[in-house]
């Protein structure tokens, strides 16, 4: 193959002068290995404005989200209408962690806020969502810093809801949690397979938000 000679240009070494001939193919080279160098600052430049600005950040909380709906015996929403009226800011909710962890506290169930956060408290609370469009759910968002605390597998939700029980008693859910993995960005989200209640086992569902979904039948 015969490579058209673009110019000439003599280089002088200790023993002489010796004549190198660059072609278009050597042209061609050096170019390339020049973009691929630029291409490389680039890349490593835009790799650390993301560190800086907060393009990609590490897990920082272990985020857990449960949804509960409640019915009789005979299917009836036993939340439905729960948030017309005052019954919702009557319920009571308190989580307690089966492993100990400095940001939470299981004899008052909650844990400072961030500082100029209120209230001064985080305590657990349920909203009411409806998922299907025909059931009620009580839902809680529930999250514990990742330093200082271990990555908890198993909660204890304590509910007092006289409109869903019908009493003023304390009713009991362990529930069973494990850690699936998602986008570097996000926090550690654990998933729930497994809720006791009663002496019965009750086996939650992925949610459409991701949260886990269970129905649990009173009056059995």
């Amino acid at each position: 193959m015969i490579y058209r000679t673009i110019f000439i240009s003599p280089l002088f070494r200790r023993r002489g002068v010796k004549w190198h001939c660059f072609t278009s193919f050597n042209l061609y080279l050096m170019r390339n290995i020049r973009n691929l160098v630029l291409l490389f600052l680039l890349l490593t430049t835009a790799s650390s404005c993301e560190c800086i600005f907060g393009g990609h950040r590490h897990p920082t909380y272990y985020r857990y989200n449960l949804s509960l709906s409640f019915q009789d015996a005979s299917g009836n929403d036993l939340v439905k209408g729960i948030e017309s009226n005052e019954a919702l800011s009557e319920t009571v909710l308190d989580i307690i962690v089966f492993e100990p962890c400095e940001n939470w506290d299981n004899r008052i169930y909650n844990a400072p806020a961030r500082p100029g956060v209120m209230p001064d408290i985080n305590r657990p609370y349920f909203i009411v969502k409806r998922y299907d469009g025909v059931r009620s759910y009580l839902e809680n968002n529930f999250s514990l810093p990742m330093s200082g605390c271990p990555a908890e597998k198993i909660l204890t939700y304590k509910l007092t809801c006289p409109y869903v029980f019908g009493d003023e008693e304390v009713h009991e859910f362990v529930t069973h949690w494990k850690f699936i993995q998602r986008k570097e960005e996000q926090d550690n989200f654990a998933e729930c397979y497994l809720i006791e209640f009663e002496g019965r086992e009750i086996i939650p569902i992925k949610g459409y938000d991701g949260s886990s979904m269970a129905t649990v039948t009173l009056g059995q």
